[in-house]
């Protein structure tokens, strides 16, 4: 439906499935760190979906809504960031732009994109380093506990 000076809505109906999502049953015992993870996303669901799993297994979890407020995180924190999370669509500043700026600022920190939009382009390197939204809790940490064991 449209209206003029109002805008276009567009509803999608779809066919209810009458099966549960559940995660696979992917073995959790050695999915636990201690590293501190700075996970960054504009929306604020995610992020506290993100603290609540990461450190429910133990990792130090610090959040930003944005990449200007990741690079204040990451300037004022204490201790080292082991691993940041970015989303890589965000308004202001993008995640791309925010990686840039890590890597100037902080070249050990490891770096872990997600994106319900974009798909860097395929290659293992890439595919190493990037988590397609939507994901679930055992997603997350299995990609998190690789990215942090790996040696690239």
């Amino acid at each position: 439906s449209s209206q003029v000076d109002v805008g276009t809505s567009v509803r999608v109906y779809l066919p209810a499935e009458q099966r549960v999502a559940r995660d696979a049953g992917v073995d959790t015992t050695n999915l636990n760190g201690t590293q501190t993870i700075l996970m960054v996303d504009d929306e604020d669901l995610l992020l506290t979906m993100g603290q609540t799993v990461l450190s429910t297994f133990g990792y130090k979890v610090l959040t930003a809504n944005s990449g200007q407020k990741a690079l204040e995180v990451l300037s004022q924190s204490k201790t080292a960031i082991d691993l940041m999370i970015t989303d890589l669509v965000m308004p202001t500043m993008s995640g791309r732009e925010l990686v840039e700026h890590v890597h100037r600022l902080s070249p050990q920190t490891r770096i872990l994109c997600t994106s319900g939009f974009v798909r860097p382009s395929s290659n293992d390197h890439h595919d190493a380093m990037y988590l397609q939204k939507p994901f679930t809790s055992q997603e997350l940490l299995v990609k998190v506990k690789n990215v942090l064991t790996s040696s690239g």
